[in-house]
């Protein structure tokens, strides 16, 4: 990954972005914070609360989050907040609150590869006491707000021209469904997809 978004630099100077279901979009202020240098790693991982919503060991991301920093690459939070994921959970969207509700992207919940995705990734019909609808809307959820985060940042202002590396785990990017599929439904472009 670091790799490869040091080569993307080189070729795009000044119009390379990072994208990263590791951060949910209400982190965007501590990302730019980082990124404008005005935060070291401790206050960095404090305000982000990364251990609280990642959960995995920093140095994973660490070269990758300091050469952004290095280069002043914007970085853009990608993924919903979990409070929103938790709500999706065990409620259909008609059942979520007004203000839950409007959190949400455009979902679609009837697309037969994510749902066969989902099925051959978990199998069995629950996990841990999860129905296996369950499983489709959070992954239909997470899928669907980083492919709108990608979408409104490509399409902003300061997203116009650059060069959007997205960094995601297999099964949001898997076959181009997930994440490619739902952001070439908002923005048809070309993409690239590397595992």
């Amino acid at each position: 990954e670091l790799q490869l978004l040091q080569a993307l630099a080189e070729i795009h100077p000044g119009r390379q972005a990072l994208g990263m279901e590791m951060f949910a979009r209400a982190q965007q202020p501590v990302l730019d914070r980082w990124v404008a240098g005005e935060l070291d790693e401790k206050a960095f991982l404090r305000e982000s609360r990364w251990f609280e919503n990642w959960n995995m060991d920093f140095a994973y991301y660490r070269d990758l989050l300091s050469f952004a920093r290095d280069r002043r690459i914007p970085v853009i939070a990608l993924n919903a907040e979990k409070s929103l994921v938790g709500a999706i959970r065990g409620k259909t969207p008609d059942q979520l609150s007004a203000e839950e509700h409007a959190r949400l992207p455009k979902l679609d919940l009837n697309d037969p590869y994510q749902h066969g995705l989902v099925s051959a990734i978990f199998g069995d019909d629950s996990h841990k006491g999860m129905q296996l609808d369950g499983f489709v809307r959070v992954q239909t959820l997470l899928d669907e707000t980083m492919a709108e985060s990608v979408v409104r940042y490509l399409e902003s202002p300061s997203g116009k021209g650059m060069h959007l590396l997205v960094i995601a785990g297999g099964n949001h990017v898997s076959y181009g469904f997930g994440i490619p599929r739902r952001v070439f439904r908002r923005m048809p472009t070309s993409y690239l997809l590397i595992g």
